[in-house]
């Protein structure tokens, strides 16, 4: 059975059909490798990086939304510690 216009595949399906990470060059995803994750606590991550992290930590958390910007930066921290200081990149708009 195919797809008809106006129909949508949920997201896990969309998944399933879609490679969601063919463009990076490890075979498993850097946010994926807990292993490594302890041990490079004090490597410097791109923006690019911590967005993809930040992706990851709020769709975990999805249904959970937090609007106090206070919590959430402590939320996200707290959930991934890689993701210190990105909350006020964000909010300070310092990507250099």
């Amino acid at each position: 059975m195919y797809l008809r216009i106006r129909q949508q595949l949920c997201h896990s399906h969309y998944m399933s059909i879609v490679e969601p990470y063919h463009t990076q060059k490890s075979e498993v995803p850097f946010f994926l490798e807990s292993d490594k994750e302890n041990s490079n606590q004090s490597k410097s991550y791109s923006f690019a990086e911590q967005v993809t992290m930040l992706t990851k930590v709020l769709y975990e958390r999805r249904g959970n939304l937090e609007l106090n910007p206070t919590h959430f930066k402590q939320m996200i921290e707290k959930a991934d510690p890689r993701l210190q200081g990105l909350f006020d990149k964000l909010v300070h708009q310092e990507f250099y």
